[in-house]
């Protein structure tokens, strides 16, 4: 009897401690739980737009206005109360105002998207050694636009050889590429003929979305190199597939130039890149929202025409390393070839929907009664409610 009981004890303490455990598990979670949901707050007060502006597309193109003001672009907002796209942003009298034209272009680029805005330099043939052709995509030939590609994209690859300025951190690839060929024991005379393609790209755009309003976290441009072994051989371009790994130099040269982009803005034109380039993915994640959209105004407008260049003298160089008296004991030549590609790949946040929404109220409840383009607003997510 007293046995039955021992045991009766133990297996009431047992389960006891099983409940107690049970007990303390839920409490864990639970407390998980809500930490998990404070941090969703936390994090929404992120979003604070102290200066901003918004700007209407129905306006925008009836006012006649030249530029945009100068600000950095945040998202873009679906007005359906006013048939209207509306562009959000915070003002920054560091930015070079956006000229209306590339407003334009962005748009038509978004609108036949059958292909990535950019610009290609590449040899005219196997033939021409002397010459190469650029290739203009997604409509920005003869804009400003696509001047801005081919401004940057001439000026990284004559950076890459020592002949355009370039900052400090990044180091000069050519000067690379010999400095390696001499540390080289040569036994025999060895003509070698490279190409190294250089790119420009969109990277991963980060942000937060709703049904009818977008804002971008990050916006990140890359540089990526590719290494041919012969610069005439005919081979697929592959912009934003590698990152040098075939050639040790031009993957460091690319990385510093990543690394650094944000300052090269006195000697580039890579804001205004990145800045057409949110634009184009606020204009593709609009008209995937309201696809029914009329855009026959901006796509029949006209732009100024831009001189941007078909054909440029081939970008290389030629180098000879003498040994052993004046015989030439190894003979290189580079020729640099590559693009600007701007396709982003947009990934989204969730859980910020309610959010968004607040933004967007603030956005509209600051739109004046009589018809404009541009107004400003403020929004702090900590005390928007």
């Amino acid at each position: 009897m007293e046995k039955h009981q021992e045991a009766s004890l133990s297996d009431l303490n047992y389960r006891r401690c099983g409940l107690f455990i049970h007990i303390l598990a839920l409490s864990l979670v639970f407390a998980l739980t809500a930490a998990g949901c404070r941090s969703v707050p936390r994090a929404m007060e992120r979003l604070r737009i102290t200066d901003g502006i918004a700007v209407s597309l129905n306006h925008l193109e009836k006012s006649g206005k030249k530029f945009l003001p100068p600000l950095d672009i945040t998202g873009i907002t679906v007005d359906r109360q006013n048939n209207d796209w509306v562009i959000i942003g915070n003002r920054n009298p560091k930015v070079k105002p956006m000229p209306i034209d590339a407003v334009k272009v962005a748009l038509r680029a978004a609108r036949f998207g059958l292909e990535a805005p950019g610009v290609d330099i590449r040899p005219v043939s196997a033939e021409d050694r002397n010459s190469q052709a650029v290739t203009y995509f997604a409509g920005v030939e003869q804009t400003i636009v696509g001047f801005w590609f081919f401004d940057f994209d001439y000026w990284m690859k004559r950076a890459a050889l020592g002949d355009a300025p370039v900052i400090p951190q990044v180091p000069v690839y050519w000067r690379r590429v010999i400095a390696d060929a001499q540390a080289q024991d040569f036994t025999k005379q060895r003509p070698q003929a490279q190409g190294t393609r250089l790119w420009l790209c969109a990277g991963k755009f980060t942000g937060k979305d709703e049904r009818d309003t977008l804002t971008f976290d990050n916006t990140t441009m890359h540089v990526f190199a590719e290494r041919l072994q012969d610069a005439n051989k005919s081979r697929k371009a592959l912009p934003c597939a590698t990152q040098g790994v075939e050639d040790k130099l031009a993957g460091e040269f690319a990385k510093a130039l990543d690394t650094n982009l944000d300052r090269l803005q006195n000697i580039t034109p890579i804001e205004e890149i990145k800045g057409f380039s949110r634009l184009y993915q606020a204009f593709l994640w609009a008209m995937q929202r309201d696809p029914y959209r009329e855009l026959t105004p901006w796509i029949g407008a006209s732009v100024a025409k831009v001189d941007t260049p078909m054909v440029v003298p081939t970008v290389g160089k030629q180098h000879e390393i003498v040994r052993h008296g004046d015989r030439v004991i190894h003979k290189m030549t580079l020729h640099v070839a590559g693009g600007v590609s701007i396709r982003p790949t947009l990934v989204i946040r969730r859980g910020y929907e309610e959010i968004l929404q607040r933004l967007q109220r603030a956005v509209l409840a600051a739109r004046p009664a009589a018809e404009k383009a541009m107004w400003p607003f403020k929004f702090d997510s900590a005390s928007e409610k």
